[in-house]
């Protein structure tokens, strides 16, 4: 029963695969020196050890893409919970100034995530890459009749981890849009409440510069009627001394509309 699950995975991936589930019978598998496998089947080691490199590099890159996204969205969710707080209209008047450093958080947080995003397609891509090299490897080499080298072991352990980065990276790029998502809509609510505080400002300005009209109006009445008096004065004086008819006027009105 044993030989013929080794059979089958060694038609599956030209070896048992690294697992510790099968440890205890290593020896059933027999593996040749790269050597050997160079004279059976030259350049299988070289391919090999290039895939493992290259996988080396994919899990780099992977890992600092998933780095910066995991941040990205720590920022999203930040960014979210201030948007609404400041979405209160109170707020708004208490503090123009958090709503201004807000935005630009928000600036620059949306062209980190464009970078994080572009990083994390290009290690995406590469890993695609990596795969496809890896099949055309297995299609090459990986022969049932012929034992793999001790390369191979290794480079079958390395392309699990490689998965399992991918995935991870997947997870990470999924999580990195909703939190997204989730800020867009918080910042198109927040537009909103500044566009109503906008016209609000507005309406005051025009408020403010039409009390401003009606002050300066005012106080050209109130000089008016001040000259009004003196010439008054000045009439009756005339008027006393038979210089001239009487003829005075009693007030001077006006509306600002």
């Amino acid at each position: 029963m044993r030989a013929h699950t080794y059979a089958i995975l060694i038609l599956l991936f030209g070896q048992v695969p690294d697992c510790p589930a099968f440890a205890e019978d290593r020896q059933a598998v027999h593996c040749i020196s790269d050597a050997e496998s160079e004279q059976l089947q030259p350049g299988r080691v070289e391919s090999a050890k290039w895939l493992i490199a290259d996988g080396d590099q994919f899990k780099l890159n992977a890992s600092q893409s998933s780095v910066q996204m995991q941040e990205a969205i720590k920022r999203a969710r930040g960014l979210s919970g201030q948007g609404r707080g400041l979405k209160d209209a109170n707020q708004y008047k208490l503090d123009v100034q958090a709503f201004n450093d807000h935005v630009n958080a928000y600036r620059a947080h949306l062209a980190q995530v464009e970078k994080s995003l572009g990083h994390c397609k290009e290690a995406e891509a590469q890993y695609e890459e990596h795969k496809r090299k890896l099949s055309l490897h297995t299609e090459k080499y990986h022969i049932p009749e012929i034992p793999p080298p001790h390369t191979c072991p290794g480079m079958i352990s390395a392309e699990s981890t490689n998965d399992q980065i991918a995935h991870q990276l997947k997870n990470d790029r999924t999580e990195l849009y909703k939190a997204e998502a989730e800020l867009a809509g918080t910042e198109k609510k927040l537009a909103q409440t500044l566009e109503r505080n906008n016209q609000a400002d507005a309406r005051l300005a025009d408020r403010s510069r039409i009390l401003e009209a009606e002050r300066k109006l005012q106080g050209e009445f109130a000089a008016l009627q001040t000259e009004l008096g003196l010439l008054n004065i000045q009439h009756d004086q005339l008027v006393k001394g038979g210089n001239l008819p009487q003829l005075k006027m009693q007030r001077v009105s006006g509306r600002v509309k």
